[in-house]
């Protein structure tokens, strides 16, 4: 243990670490771009050991008491704009559970369509660093739920999927590049949920380790509770439903908190995700272990470049580079201060070919003009393509 919790340590404050490809990990105030689609498919499967009381008291559970849950996610979003994501999900759940009513022993199992959610998200512009983002989800289940006065009541066939009802939330993106290879990355969420709980603040803060192909997250996810449930003086008069051994749902101003592990393998255009984690303390919820395997498909849609690429008419000088230097810092165009260069403007460089391919190859800033001809300094590289002579210069 001393030896896992050493590494753990290590990789959190290191900083010699490998460049990263976009496909890796995706921080969430990141925004898809225009007509790109992402696609989503997750399974978890989740364990109960225990049960945290109203009052926060861990219950272990009693001779033959089990509870598991097994889900599947299906989620699609849409790049709308150059900000603005719209995205749909599809939730499936099958629970099981063995508990004691007093009387005898049940077992029972339900499952089926759990509920399906759509939002948006708005991502602000970012900076050298950062980039923030806030999103809206409304979400639908797809039953209703019974409630009883006592635990003998409770039909032996039944139990239910979840919290029934409608929920929405707005939520607050932030991801932040540390430095080479590191993002942190938060989401704070205010929920209305399903089934009359309280509201409350929903909460995700991780770090991710980026290498070429490999991913390594870890975090915390967690519940806070406003604590206005009706039942918050008198939790032993609220009205049951058929939750089995697990205390999950129908709880009283849950809470939670689950440090997880998560690790990524990034493909093409898709990656693996493989997360694991526990709850180590809560109110009204269950004490679980959990495991995540997810796969995730993503298209580029209309890039940066695209939109410079297409967008020639934006363009007012038009030039072709004469000289480049030994280290590809600086180039040399063939027009200038008599074709209304000026010092500052910024400029795109083109490879170009007699069949009207343009690729945009990197951009920079008229360094020096002389009447006609102008030095730029390249700010930044968009291609792995070596600039050179006759490539074409266009500024804005």
């Amino acid at each position: 243990m001393f030896k896992i919790n050493l590494l753990l340590s290590l990789l959190f404050f290191s900083t010699n670490l490998y460049s990263q490809q976009r496909n890796i990990y995706s921080g969430t105030a990141r925004g898809l771009n225009p007509s790109s689609y992402r696609i989503g498919l997750h399974g978890l499967y989740s364990i109960t050991a225990g049960r945290f009381s109203p009052s926060g008291e861990k219950v272990s559970l009693e001779g033959e008491e089990s509870y598991s849950l097994m889900q599947g996610d299906m989620s699609l979003a849409y790049g709308v704009g150059k900000k603005l994501d719209a995205f749909l999900n599809a939730k499936m759940r099958q629970v099981s559970s063995q508990y004691s009513n007093g009387v005898s022993t049940i077992k029972t199992s339900n499952s089926g369509l759990e509920s399906f959610s759509g939002g948006i998200k708005y991502s602000f512009d970012a900076t050298q660093s950062i980039q923030w983002a806030v999103d809206f989800i409304y979400r639908q289940t797809t039953y209703e739920q019974k409630f009883y006065t006592n635990l003998t009541s409770v039909p032996d066939s039944e139990l239910v999927l979840g919290d029934a009802g409608t929920e929405f939330s707005f939520g607050l993106h932030t991801s932040y590049k540390r430095k080479r290879g590191n993002i942190l990355n938060s989401v704070i969420r205010y929920v209305a949920p399903a089934n009359d709980l309280s509201d409350e603040v929903n909460y995700r803060f991780e770090s991710a380790w980026l290498w070429q192909k490999l991913g390594l997250i870890l975090g915390v996810d967690g519940i806070m509770s406003f604590k206005k449930d009706n039942f918050t003086i008198d939790p032993e008069n609220k009205p049951l439903q058929a939750t089995g051994a697990s205390a999950r749902f129908n709880s009283i101003n849950r809470e939670r908190i689950t440090p997880f592990l998560g690790v990524n393998w990034a493909f093409k255009k898709w990656r693996l995700e493989l997360e694991g984690g526990q709850t180590l303390s809560g109110v009204s919820t269950d004490q679980d272990q959990y495991f995540k395997f997810g796969m995730v498909y993503e298209t580029s849609g209309i890039t940066g470049e695209d939109f410079k690429i297409e967008s020639f008419k934006e363009y007012i000088i038009d030039s072709t580079v004469i000289k480049v230097s030994p280290r590809g810092k600086f180039l040399k165009i063939d027009q200038g201060i008599s074709s209304d260069v000026e010092k500052g403007m910024k400029f795109d460089i083109f490879q170009t070919d007699y069949f009207g391919e343009n690729i945009l190859v990197a951009s920079g800033l008229a360094f020096e003009v002389k009447a006609d001809s102008a030095i730029i300094k390249i700010v930044k590289k968009y291609k792995n393509i070596k600039l050179k002579k006759g490539f074409a210069g266009r500024g804005y």
